[in-house]
């Protein structure tokens, strides 16, 4: 019987040490979403301030958020956001090592990595396409999931991209859950035959745009997130 105690109280020993164990992954984990999202909130507030103070001074000491937001990170390209979201981040052209998916836009080493592009491609190009991590806290790409509710997409339908001292407007149109290995939403439109592949293997009026973005982030367990947007140059 002593025994049978003794073991017992050695199983439940073990177990309060994996809650704790588990519980000290889950603060660090935590404490990772805390530090992302006030790096970039910090950022939003820097480049308004910026904004703000060049708004109110002369032309000479005017403020550039292009080249500021260069001047911390190199790969920057552009930025993204989606009026109405928690969507509101720098782009930054990954460097083919997936360094951006688990660095954050300061280069500081974090779970909520940046929002990304390919090393090969440009926000220039016809078919642009963008990556971030789907976050537990909504934070980057994590309130993606709501535009598979129609009315969702509906209210939320204008992504905006700011590069070279212009913005772009998007139209969002399509929204849909697919495998993970699923080449069709990342093809890029190097000829006309490319493109009206796309078109017609795509949900959606794709063939009503010029140019298109395509949001991509991780949806459970070997599945894709995609988000389409569409822009009338």
């Amino acid at each position: 019987m002593k025994g049978l105690i003794l073991a017992r109280k050695a199983v439940f020993i073990m177990l309060c040490a994996g809650v704790v164990i588990s519980g000290v992954g889950l603060y660090g984990i935590y404490a990772e979403y805390i530090r992302g999202s006030r790096e970039y909130e910090k950022l939003r507030e820097s480049v308004a301030i910026n904004m703000e103070r060049s708004a109110k001074a002369d032309d000479e000491s005017s403020f550039n958020a292009e080249t500021y937001l260069s001047s911390i990170n190199n790969d920057y390209v552009g930025w993204l956001s989606i009026p109405g979201t928690p969507i509101d981040y720098p782009i930054v052209r990954d460097r083919g090592n997936g360094y951006y998916l688990n660095h954050t836009f300061e280069k500081q080493e974090n779970i909520c990595g940046a929002i990304f592009i390919p090393p090969d491609m440009s926000l220039q190009d016809d078919h642009e396409i963008i990556y971030g991590h789907n976050m537990k806290n909504g934070s980057m790409f994590g309130c993606l999931k709501k535009y598979l509710s129609m009315e969702y997409l509906k209210d939320h339908n204008q992504l905006v991209i700011f590069m070279d001292g212009q913005q772009y407007r998007y139209e969002i149109f399509s929204a849909y859950e697919t495998i993970d290995n699923d080449p069709v939403p990342y093809i890029t439109f190097n000829s006309v035959v490319d493109r009206e592949q796309w078109e017609r293997e795509l949900p959606g009026n794709v063939q009503l745009y010029d140019k298109i973005v395509t949001l991509s982030t991780c949806h459970g367990k070997g599945k894709r997130l995609i988000v389409h947007a569409g822009l009338n140059l």
